[in-house]
C-alpha cells in the first residue's frame, strides 16, 4: 500500500491536461524559488501568499510595478532599498509564522535571506545571475520568457530542460525543477486580472 502525499504550494495554473500547477512557496524549511522574465507572475504570487495569511515584503526599485498591491496590509513594499548587507545578527521580518520575501531587484538577494523556518524568498530576474549562490540553491523557478532554457538546462544540471524552455509558447509560462518542465496558462480571478498585466 502506498499513501501520496498531495504537493502543496501557492496555484498558478493549469496545464494541457488539466493538472493543477503548484508554485511549492511555504513550509517548515527555507524556500528559495526563482523567477525568469517580466514580474506579474511575482505580484500574483504576492497576492495569493498575502491573501492566504502570509506576511509578505516585496523589495524593488520598480514602484510602478507594485502599484496595485500598495493597499494590501499584509504586504510590505520597500522602495529603493540600499543594497544587500553582509549578513546581520538576526533575520529581517522575525514575525512568527510563514513570511515570504520577494526581490524585484537587479542583484540577487544573499543566501542567508530567509534562511529561517516557514520563510520564502524568490528572486525576480532578466536572467539568472552569474555566480549567485542564491540560485544555486533555487528548488524551483517560474519562466515567463522564452530563452533561459540553456541557463536552466546548466542549473539543473538537465539538458532536456533547454529545448522546452526556449519553445515556450505565446501565453504559456513554465514552472521548472529539477524534476520536470512544466508548461501551463496561468488562471486568475477577475479580481486579479490587472495583477498579470
Amino acid at each position: 500500500m502506498t499513501l501520496e502525499i498531495p504537493v502543496s504550494g501557492v496555484q498558478l495554473g493549469f496545464d494541457q491536461h488539466g493538472a493543477e500547477i503548484l508554485v511549492p512557496m511555504v513550509r517548515r524549511a527555507p524556500v528559495r524559488i526563482g523567477l525568469l522574465g517580466p514580474p506579474p507572475p511575482a505580484r500574483l504570487l504576492a497576492h495569493r501568499l498575502a491573501s492566504a495569511g502570509v506576511q509578505v515584503m516585496v523589495v524593488t526599485r520598480r514602484q510602478p510595478t507594485w502599484k496595485a498591491l500598495r493597499t494590501n496590509t499584509r504586504l510590505t513594499i520597500v522602495d529603493n532599498p540600499p543594497p544587500w548587507p553582509a549578513k546581520p545578527s538576526t533575520q529581517p521580518g522575525g514575525t512568527p509564522g510563514p513570511q515570504a520575501f520577494i526581490a524585484d531587484l537587479p542583484s540577487p538577494p544573499p543566501l542567508w535571506l530567509g534562511d529561517m523556518p516557514w520563510t520564502t524568498v524568490l528572486h525576480v530576474a532578466d536572467r539568472i545571475p552569474a555566480g549567485s549562490d542564491f540560485w544555486s540553491h533555487v528548488e524551483a523557478v517560474v519562466v515567463n520568457a522564452p530563452g533561459h532554457g540553456r541557463a536552466l538546462a546548466d542549473l539543473f544540471a538537465r539538458p532536456d530542460i533547454a529545448r522546452t524552455v526556449d519553445t515556450l509558447p505565446p501565453g504559456h509560462l513554465a514552472l521548472v525543477d529539477r524534476w520536470r518542465v512544466a508548461l501551463f496558462r496561468v488562471s486568475l480571478t477577475p479580481a486579479e486580472k490587472d495583477l498579470m498585466a
